[in-house]
């Protein structure tokens, strides 16, 4: 919280503000403090909704959520700041759970066996589900934590896809990692994982954007020299 301050909040027109967007420094820094405390409350309530009793489909939801917020940071925040503020979001949210679920539920069951009574059954739940999200969203947190060390990832107009796609190919490699000595029947994510970042780091690479930008000027061009497409191509 306080390089986020020192970095992005204390130098919010320059870091965290997307140029052209207009928005003053205050409302963006309003903006990035509310996404974390309404990232934990929304968080905190989905899993204790009844989605809480349904693992699967809370994950794809929280997913769907963490996407969405991505996405509506990057219309605001530069590619840097709406990417650190989707790993500050994980980030509040892991925390809290360590603090308010996880840790709660353990000093909850040893106290119960040192009374000798029988421990609330719902606790030792509650903590196992949210130390599997934790687990999870460990990999996708981390390379947030160093992606501003890859501006094709931050820095591409769609950034915020690249993201997601970062984070799926991460949860197949930890999903991998969890359920190995147990069995292989998902030993296949591995492989996928490893296929799809080659994919990622062809599309984000600079020699494709210099192509694309090279195929649309020269599209231009020719639309500005009245043209047409085929005309173009022959």
């Amino acid at each position: 919280m306080a390089l986020l301050t020192v970095v992005f909040y204390s130098n919010a027109d320059l870091y965290l503000v997307k140029p052209g967007s207009g928005l003053e420094p205050a409302t963006a820094i309003a903006i990035g403090v509310a996404a974390l405390v309404a990232g934990w409350f929304i968080y905190d309530f989905l899993c204790d909704s009844p989605l809480g009793k349904k693992p699967m489909l809370l994950g794809v939801v929280l997913f769907a959520g963490l996407v969405f917020a991505a996405w509506a940071l990057s219309l605001v925040f530069s590619g840097r700041g709406a990417y650190i503020h989707v790993g500050a979001i994980i980030g509040t949210i892991m925390v809290g759970n360590v603090f308010r679920i996880i840790m709660p539920a353990q000093r909850g069951l040893v106290k119960a066996i040192e009374q000798g009574t029988e421990p609330d059954p719902s606790l030792p739940a509650k903590g196992l589900l949210r130390s599997r999200h934790n687990n999870y969203l460990t990999l996708p947190v981390l390379f947030i934590m160093i992606s501003n060390h890859f501006p094709s990832t931050y820095g591409s107009e769609y950034n915020w896809l690249i993201l997601a796609a970062l984070s799926v190919l991460s949860v197949l490699v930890r999903h991998y990692f969890n359920t190995r000595h147990g069995s292989q029947k998902y030993a296949w994510t591995l492989p996928t994982a490893a296929l799809g970042m080659i994919c990622l780091a062809f599309v984000t690479s600079p020699q494709m954007k210099a192509t694309q930008a090279g195929s649309s000027l020269a599209v231009a061009e020719a639309g500005h020299k009245g043209l047409g497409i085929g005309e173009w191509i022959g």
